[in-house]
């Protein structure tokens, strides 16, 4: 399915719901999947409005998916800082320089959801790469797993942002 924001206007990225909990959103590459941040950004926040929480980033193109492990594939999430005192996120797993790592990511805590996608965006590079290596792409195929009130798929694509191909 393709995005759609709250204006009505489509966004030129695409994501498929594998199953409730589970949404792959689709690799940008020439022509296709233009807007990947912006869609990225739309399904964070669609997410956050479900208070989902992510339990899980990782990529889940073809190569990776047969040359590496779960452990090799999964976007490590480093260097998005929050906004204000750090007394009252400690308890919420942010360090005291302002970081948040690892999983789970509950989105409704997080005090900004443009500096967790591009977390998500920077963590791509080292995934399902050669040791020592990085990858430029941050626009990859991703799978997303997350948990949220929502479990019916159509219900789940509807509240997401989605819009059949063919509309």
């Amino acid at each position: 399915m393709t995005m759609q924001t709250k204006t009505g206007d489509q966004l030129d990225a695409t994501l498929t719901i594998k199953e409730s909990g589970k949404v792959v959103f689709h690799a940008r590459s020439k022509g296709l999947n233009e807007q990947y941040g912006q869609g990225l950004k739309l399904l964070l926040d669609n997410l956050a409005k479900l208070n989902a929480t992510i339990t899980d980033v990782s990529i889940c193109s073809g190569p990776a998916l047969k040359l590496y492990t779960d452990d090799e594939r999964r976007v490590q999430l480093k260097t998005h800082r929050y906004l204000g005192p750090v007394e009252s996120h400690r308890e919420k797993g942010y360090h005291r320089d302002g970081e948040v790592d690892g999983y789970p990511q509950i989105l409704r805590e997080v005090p900004c959801l443009e500096l967790l996608r591009k977390s998500i965006q920077r963590g791509q590079r080292y995934a399902a790469t050669e040791p020592y290596k990085t990858c430029r792409n941050t626009t990859r195929r991703i799978l997303i797993s997350f948990d949220c009130r929502i479990k019916d798929p159509v219900k789940l694509f509807a509240r997401l942002g989605g819009v059949n191909k063919e509309s």
